[in-house]
């Protein structure tokens, strides 16, 4: 049975449910960190040979997913800050949900 999810999501789905203290919100940063460590093998060795903190990582990440919240909002409210390829979004997700079965 074919799966809904890009191969990314899917790992984090597989995570979710590995690993149910994932679920919670107050620990969705060092989740992430626990993700990207298995993907990047760089983070992984940092981590085992002490060079960086998972606290840090786990700071760093929220201090990622917050910018990139405000990065939106901005963008959304302030129509002369966006980029040549800010329109672009509607048709990208589109032809995303054509790839992965959800419409036409």
């Amino acid at each position: 049975m074919k799966h809904k999810y890009t191969p990314k999501a899917y790992k984090l789905v597989k995570y979710l449910q590995d690993e149910p203290r994932a679920r919670e919100r107050k620990n969705k940063d060092r989740a992430l960190v626990n993700l990207l460590a298995k993907e990047y093998g760089f983070i992984l060795r940092g981590l085992e040979d002490r060079t960086i903190s998972k606290e840090a990582l786990t700071n760093f990440v929220g201090d990622v997913l917050y910018y990139d919240r405000k990065w939106r909002l901005i963008l959304e409210q302030e129509p002369h800050l966006q980029g040549s390829d800010y329109g672009d979004k509607s048709k990208l997700e589109e032809k995303s949900k054509v790839e992965l079965g959800y419409g036409k």
